[in-house]
């Protein structure tokens, strides 16, 4: 714990500007929101004064902490802060679970290099992973007591909320984890919880939809920039918008998903391998919060190896948990992955599936005992399923 605290400090005091982008956009959304004048931001490529192309639960959590005097180091306290409530979720949805390692997992996240890299940023990653988790250990409960309470589904209907308006493109992800526990708690069952949890849902969503109302004067439910994310996609960078900066801000994400949807339906080969290039380029490595690191401190280009190399080494162990395998936690991550699989059509990249690090965290963690069971078969003799019931058989009654 000491050393990822420190290695968060280290990352902070190195800093030397903002990357462009997300960070410099949500540090310059947070101070209007602290300043009085709202969520407003002026970009050079998407327009002036757009009010609802981000989405607003992390820059108005930041700008709590902007408004209350932390200053710079506002993203590094709200990051920190999310980085270690998912691990202590995490580590939770291991004990619950029966996960071997928990513990370690817990620890292995908070160190990781890509999330330490983040957390002097603003970026809202860390926020995503802490209520993608949140949501993972509700659903576990639901998967396991086949029912849930009243007090689960304000948990899990507000978490769900502020989820859809920090990373629009996992606004299904309780839709994917109600999809993989329905086997287990039943269609009725399932049916009468989501009734019990949408009001829930509505809570943090409904001043969002107001507000967008008085602004616009039509809905809109997640953000305005759904539409240029897909154009995104498409032309293979962010480009200025050109006449579409003439049209009001709603109508210029519904006039490009008009033209990416003509485009789709004259090159579809092209767009479906664009998003399978992007889509294994975010899984086969993790260097993002290295990229954005060496933007602003370049002496440290060495470190890419290692991290990438890390990551390899990750998903080794995760394939070797199925030697051991973890029935719930599976049902998780095939749950996540469904909720992913729907937002890999539009702006795709490596921090997308940054909220997925937790399980697999945790999966890695069976590997550990898996590879440890294997150890212990060749000096005995014995599978490991044999070791188990022999244990077992020598275990005071």
């Amino acid at each position: 714990m000491l050393w990822a605290v420190l290695a968060r400090l280290w990352a902070f005091v190195s800093l030397a500007h903002l990357p462009v982008g997300d960070p410099a956009a949500y540090a310059v959304l947070s101070h209007s929101i602290a300043s009085g004048q709202g969520l407003v931001f002026n970009d050079y490529l998407y327009g002036s004064g757009l009010r609802a192309f981000y989405p607003p639960t992390y820059p108005m959590l930041l700008a709590s902490f902007v408004s209350v005097g932390f200053g710079n180091a506002s993203a590094l306290t709200l990051n920190t802060l999310c980085d270690v409530g998912a691990a202590l979720t995490m580590r939770r949805l291991g004990i619950e679970t029966k996960q071997p390692f928990a513990n370690v997992a817990a620890l292995a996240y908070l160190s990781w290099p890509t999330i330490v890299l983040g957390s002097p940023l603003p970026q809202k990653e860390s926020l995503v992973a802490f209520l993608g988790v949140q949501l993972c250990l509700l659903f576990y409960r639901l998967w396991r007591d086949q029912g849930a309470s009243l007090k689960w589904a304000a948990h899990a209907g507000v978490v769900s909320g502020l989820l859809a308006l920090a990373q629009p493109g996992l606004a299904l992800l309780p839709v994917g984890l109600g999809f993989v526990v329905l086997p287990k708690t039943g269609l009725t069952q399932l049916a009468k919880v989501a009734a019990l949890t949408f009001p829930f849902v509505l809570f943090p969503m409904v001043p969002w939809w107001y507000r967008n109302w008085e602004l616009f004067g039509q809905f809109v439910p997640l953000t305005t920039s759904s539409g240029l994310s897909l154009r995104y996609v498409i032309l293979g960078n962010h480009y200025a918008i050109g006449g579409l900066a003439a049209l009001p801000e709603p109508t210029r994400s519904t006039a490009a998903m008009q033209w990416g949807g003509q485009w789709i339906r004259a090159h579809p080969a092209q767009y479906f391998s664009r998003v399978l290039i992007r889509t294994v380029g975010a899984f086969a490595l993790d260097d993002f919060s290295w990229r954005r690191f060496h933007d602003y401190t370049p002496r440290w280009h060495f470190a890419r190896v290692g991290v990438d190399g890390l990551w390899v080494v990750l998903l080794a162990l995760v394939a070797t948990s199925v030697k051991r395998p973890n029935r719930a936690l599976l049902v998780l991550l095939l749950g996540s992955a469904l909720a992913l699989s729907t937002s890999i059509w539009f702006e795709f990249s490596q921090r997308h599936r940054y909220f997925l690090f937790p399980l697999l965290f945790l999966l890695a963690g069976g590997g550990v005992a898996a590879l440890i069971d294997l150890r212990r078969a060749r000096k005995t003799g014995l599978p490991p399923s044999a070791q188990k019931a022999l244990c077992s058989s020598r275990s005071p009654s």
